[in-house]
């Protein structure tokens, strides 16, 4: 048995009395908070956690930004998923930071980003990415150290910015100057790598996908919940009726995934299939994209419910994708027609249209996570959440002044319901959330202190 996975068992057994997990078959479990553990709660807060949803291309800014700043401000109109969610008083819109930028937008944009360090030419070395440093930390508290998921990847083979590697263009997340962490874009697999496997579970890296995870167990073709149903039938004769009805929608809810996830892996397709549908041919991935941005989604919020991880990333698409979204009526490719605006107002309003959609499909996470308790509070209450792109304006590739939505309080140790008015390099939000986290960093890149206003 590897060393993480030795102090991961550690960790939880000591908690088992007050977290129960379901185990069997390679698949490892934790059940939502009930009320049965009131007793046995140990702490006032849960663990903390972080998630990363990543935009691309940048943002229509003049939609993005809010009107006035600290807590007397208006969310802007690409915020309304925000208002309508009611979570205006769980986030703060972090305006005038500026990312590392480079020669080249769309590569150095996306290479630098979460690192703070410029990309160099004819070179596949970057630095580590915070969301790593974090990772790092807490190595060995859960089974895979980060999860980083998406739905494609840049395979511009040569990259279209000449003399530069489309190892920095397609990776925004690295464990080092040499490992980038590339993003998992198959739900079916994604699944395997959050939840199967597990007893199998060697030596790995644990960033993102560990030994001895394969793509296609007998444990996923086998419901995961028939493995542990025994297990929970016994816990169930303990519990009270609120809470036999909580761990029945929670088991509903897993079983419902998976379902979606084994008919998207028979049928080719990346949507669920009604009865009346035809399979036929595969559909074309755009027709079906929010569908698999919803399971991958799903998926992440699985994983860190069930503590499978606490530190994830999606990644929408990738930083010149020319998907049309159609669904939205933006009937035109994303990069070349909608981000390099040429300040064109149909071309701004699709912009805002596409970024406003997206900051929705970053609501339904934070909404999830807001309905799960996690001592005190909510998991969203005790982590942090950051939607982010790599660009501010997609136009001119600008890095100055970029988009930060930050969800989530590190349970109160950062400030929420305002807009922050920052200054200087973006590193010094994250050194603000890492300190929040409870990681001990006191500089990141270029910035020496966190950003001023955010911590409480």
């Amino acid at each position: 048995m590897s060393n993480s996975r030795e102090r991961w068992l550690e960790s939880h057994l000591k908690r088992v009395k007050r977290r129960w997990f379901l185990a069997g078959g390679g698949a490892l479990l934790a059940l939502p908070y009930l009320e049965f553990f009131q007793e046995q709660r140990a702490y006032a807060a849960g663990p903390k956690r972080l998630f990363l949803f990543h935009m691309p291309a940048g943002c229509n800014m003049t939609a993005w930004k809010p009107i006035g700043t600290g807590t007397g401000f208006t969310l802007s109109s690409t915020m309304k998923p925000v208002d309508d969610a009611g979570l205006k008083p769980k986030v703060a819109v972090v305006t005038g930071t500026s990312a590392i930028g480079g020669p080249r937008g769309h590569t150095c944009g996306i290479s630098g980003v979460l690192t703070g360090v410029q990309c160099a030419s004819g070179s596949t070395n970057n630095s580590i990415s915070w969301d790593q440093v974090v990772a790092q930390a807490w190595a060995g508290q859960t089974a895979l150290t980060s999860l980083e998921l998406g739905t494609t990847h840049n395979t511009e083979n040569p990259n279209a910015e000449s003399g530069y590697s489309t190892v920095l263009k397609d990776n925004l997340n690295w464990s080092s100057s040499t490992a980038p962490l590339s993003r998992e874009i198959d739900p079916v697999k994604a699944f395997t790598r959050a939840f199967g496997g597990m007893s199998t579970m060697g030596g790995g890296t644990g960033t993102g996908g560990a030994a001895g995870m394969t793509d296609a167990t007998p444990t996923l073709r086998k419901s995961v919940l028939d493995l542990v149903m025994s297990q929970s039938n016994d816990l169930k004769a303990k519990l009270g009726a609120s809470d036999k009805e909580k761990l029945d929608q929670y088991l509903t809810g897993l079983s419902e995934l998976e379902r979606t996830i084994k008919t998207m892996s028979t049928t080719g397709q990346t949507g669920p299939v009604t009865a009346s549908c035809n399979p036929g041919a595969p559909p074309s991935q755009t027709n079906d994209l929010p569908t698999h941005v919803k399971v991958m989604l799903d998926i992440m919020i699985n994983a860190l419910m069930c503590d499978v991880t606490r530190v994830g990333t999606f990644a929408y698409e990738h930083t010149t994708t020319e998907i049309r979204h159609t669904w939205l009526g933006v009937n035109v490719g994303y990069h070349s027609n909608v981000t390099h605006h040429n300040n064109d107002p149909t071309a701004l309003a699709n912009y805002a249209t596409v970024n406003q959609w997206l900051v929705s499909q970053f609501v339904y996470v934070l909404q999830a996570l807001d309905k799960i308790q996690d001592g005190d509070g909510t998991m969203l209450d005790n982590m942090v959440c950051m939607c982010f792109s790599e660009l501010s304006d997609g136009n001119s590739h600008s890095n100055q002044d970029m988009p930060v939505l930050l969800a989530g309080s590190a349970g109160g140790a950062l400030q929420t319901g305002r807009a922050i008015a920052g200054s200087g390099s973006i590193e010094g939000i994250y050194v603000a959330i890492m300190q929040a986290l409870g990681v001990n960093q006191t500089s990141f890149a270029r910035a020496k202190a966190p950003l001023s206003g955010l911590l409480a």
